[in-house]
């Protein structure tokens, strides 16, 4: 019944009564299957939801939270001409009259709550726009025409192709690409749409810290995907409560935060040089050291490396502020800082207080995060296969021996390296 060598998309016309509940959270899940080949995404019925606004109506705090973790990547309804909302379930191309049938599909199951409130007009499908419906049909000569239907055909054969390979074969290719390429794969093929939509593909990205996610998420029945996109989104707590890890959403890769309670400072249960201050921050951890006044300085970090995504490199951070008077006066000395993994290590000077400009080749200097906090990276390393023992990561100044203070410290920062 559908025009050959097109590209479809299929939308569910509808209007939301003056007292519509349910349809805002959870998400809705659209599928369209056509010829064996299956491709989902998020939905919502409903408008998105302002983050400025009260979230009390959006359940517990966890389910806030990964309402606002997955908000961005969920296709919301526009308006058409005719007074009612459309909702685009997704995309199809029609190769020929042996395609079969097309198979649309929303539904929400995982939340078993009341919803209400919907009027449903039908589903729509028609051609998707800025697309050749066919190459005869834009042709304006007939020169034109035979390269655009030659264009089409090799469109086509290529897609072809790519559906008749095996999902397995598939998986394989695509479990090597980051969740970057994943969202630029997804849009060039259904075939590759319905496996990186998959558990199968997101589960290498969670499973390390499925068990901590369970912990956090408890009751909270999420897809392989939605842990990844909840885990990126912020970080978590560990049990202990004094690191925090996240993941990448570019690379995938695991990311952790040292609270200054993880870390090794020279002479920190010492009172007269060392205090632990109350921080209200919304970031995870509460409190921070601040320096009163030490000669030997000396902060120290480690992490184990199986801890860490393998065939990664990543950077070390120390993630700091200095008091009013400390940053005015520029006095705080240059600092020794190295990173050591399996017999590697590598050290550099470094400096607490930002760049003039004019000091090339001297120390590194510590950049502006948008959490109001400064970062100072202190060296990198290579992650290889996770066996190489523990990271030590160290900061110091035992040289000078000139007193020291005006620093606070909230932790290290261990991330890939960009």
């Amino acid at each position: 019944m559908l025009s050959q060598d097109t590209t479809y998309a299929a939308y569910i016309v509808f209007r939301l009564g003056d007292k519509t509940y349910g349809l805002d959270y959870p998400a809705q899940e659209a599928s369209i299957t056509v010829a064996e080949s299956t491709s989902t995404r998020k939905v919502c019925l409903q408008s998105s939801v302002n983050e400025d606004e009260d979230w009390a109506g959006f359940g517990d705090p966890l389910s806030r939270r990964y309402h606002r973790a997955c908000c961005g990547h969920l296709v919301f309804p526009g308006k058409r001409s005719d007074g009612w909302m459309e909702l685009k379930l997704g995309e199809l191309y029609v190769k020929d009259c042996d395609t079969g049938e097309v198979c649309m599909n929303l539904m929400e199951t995982k939340v078993c709550g009341p919803k209400g409130g919907l009027l449903v007009q039908g589903i729509e499908i028609r051609p998707k726009k800025g697309l050749l419906a066919s190459s005869s049909a834009m042709s304006k000569s007939k020169h034109q025409a035979g390269g655009e239907e030659q264009a089409a055909t090799t469109t086509s054969t290529v897609a072809c192709e790519i559906v008749r390979l095996p999902q397995e074969l598939l998986m394989k290719v695509l479990s090597h690409i980051t969740p970057q390429d994943a969202a630029r794969a997804a849009a060039v093929s259904q075939a590759f749409r319905a496996i990186l939509d998959s558990d199968a593909f997101w589960t290498r990205f969670v499973t390390s810290v499925h068990n901590l996610l369970l912990f956090h998420y408890n009751g909270q029945t999420l897809s392989q995907k939605e842990m990844f996109l909840c885990l990126s989104d912020r970080p978590i707590l560990s049990v202990t409560r004094r690191m925090s890890m996240w993941l990448d959403r570019q690379t995938g890769a695991k990311c952790y935060m040292l609270s200054a309670r993880a870390l090794n400072i020279a002479w920190s249960r010492k009172p007269q040089h060392w205090r632990w201050i109350i921080h209200c921050t919304d970031r995870s951890f509460s409190q921070a050291a601040e320096l009163l006044s030490v000669c030997w300085f000396e902060i120290r970090g480690k992490i184990d490396s199986e801890m860490l995504s393998l065939n990664s490199t990543y950077a070390a951070f120390l993630v700091f502020k200095l008091d009013d008077e400390s940053a005015h006066r520029r006095d705080f000395p240059v600092l020794k800082a190295s990173v050591s993994i399996g017999g590697c290590k590598s050290t550099r000077q470094v400096s607490l207080h930002g760049s003039d400009g004019d000091e090339d080749g001297l120390p590194s200097h510590p950049q502006q995060r948008a959490d109001g906090w400064m970062e100072l990276e202190l060296g990198e390393f290579y992650n290889k296969q996770g066996n190489d023992g523990e990271v030590c990561i160290r900061l110091s100044e035992t040289a000078e021996l000139n007193n020291k203070k005006g620093l606070i410290v909230y932790g290290m920062e261990i991330r890939p390296k960009k």
